[in-house]
């Protein structure tokens, strides 16, 4: 029986951190060798690996809500590739939020739909407004501020990765432990691409696949796991904290100031998790 659970857990620990991270750092080098999307197409893929590996019930075309996160996938690809074309801005923008609702549709219609398309609507909106804040913040933040070091460039994508990898077990505890491990396999698959484009010496895009996931995760562990409103917005706050944090700054960060607001933001994820897992911890024991 101990073994049986030990392989169990070792099954879980290969779907929900090692095989996304590696399949990210793989696909992500060999592509960047050709794509300029490479890196992102890596992180995206990990993340596909890491959905196919834990979803058991995983189907193509989606049948359930946690299906369509691979529609996410795309979309964030898409999105990534438009903002890399250097389109006409108005046109762009307008279809960056056109995907970004679309996105947040599949993701949760088919659950509110029985609650009445109203319902699902205000879902959709709330959290394509949400996301334009956290879009809107991070553009700005990030043309103001252009740095040669590599690790400010992807200071955003360290920051969700840290926030996800914080929200996975209180998501774990609070009602759904598949979407606590997709969060998990989403943060493995970031620090993967964190690695390489440092690495490269990339300059980074807009965060918008990896934002698209992590936010589509939390919306969905609302909707799914009954995980209260509260704690999913205390986690979307702290994904506001880099942006916001760069804005103060009249200079480019140097990798000093990087790493200290990185530290910042890895101390207020966690008093966060704290709080989250007090509020969603059950009355009797788990065991």
């Amino acid at each position: 029986m101990y073994q049986e659970a030990g392989n169990a857990n070792l099954i879980m620990l290969l779907n929900t951190a090692l095989l996304p991270f590696v399949a990210s750092l793989a696909i992500g080098y060999i592509a960047s060798k050709w794509l300029k999307c490479g890196t992102y197409l890596g992180y995206l893929a990990g993340f596909f690996v890491g959905l196919s590996l834990i979803h058991s019930g995983f189907s193509l075309p989606p049948k359930q809500a946690i299906d369509y996160l691979s529609a996410t996938i795309v979309i964030g690809l898409i999105g990534h590739l438009i903002e890399l074309r250097e389109t006409d801005k108005k046109y762009s923008i307008a279809i960056i939020y056109s995907l970004v609702a679309l996105s947040f549709y599949w993701l949760l219609n088919p659950v509110l739909k029985h609650t009445g398309l109203s319902v699902s609507l205000l879902g959709v909106f709330i959290c394509t407004l949400v996301s334009g804040v956290y879009l809107q913040l991070e553009k700005v933040s990030r043309r103001r501020l252009i740095s040669n070091t590599p690790l400010v460039s992807v200071l955003p994508y360290v920051a969700l990765m840290v926030i996800a990898a914080a929200a996975a077990p209180v998501v774990g505890i609070g009602g759904s432990l598949l979407l606590a491990q997709l969060l998990g396999a989403f943060a493995a698959a970031m620090f993967a691409y964190c690695l390489l484009a440092v690495g490269f010496k990339q300059k980074a895009l807009s965060p918008f696949g990896a934002w698209l996931i992590y936010a589509g995760l939390m919306a969905q562990s609302h909707v799914l796991a009954d995980i209260s409103i509260g704690v999913v917005a205390l986690s979307i706050l702290t994904s506001l904290l880099i942006p916001l944090s760069l804005l103060t700054l009249k200079r480019p960060p140097s990798l000093k100031q990087a790493l200290m607001l990185l530290a910042r933001q890895a101390v207020v994820s966690a008093a966060v998790m704290a709080v989250s897992l007090y509020w969603v911890w059950p009355a009797s024991s788990l065991y």
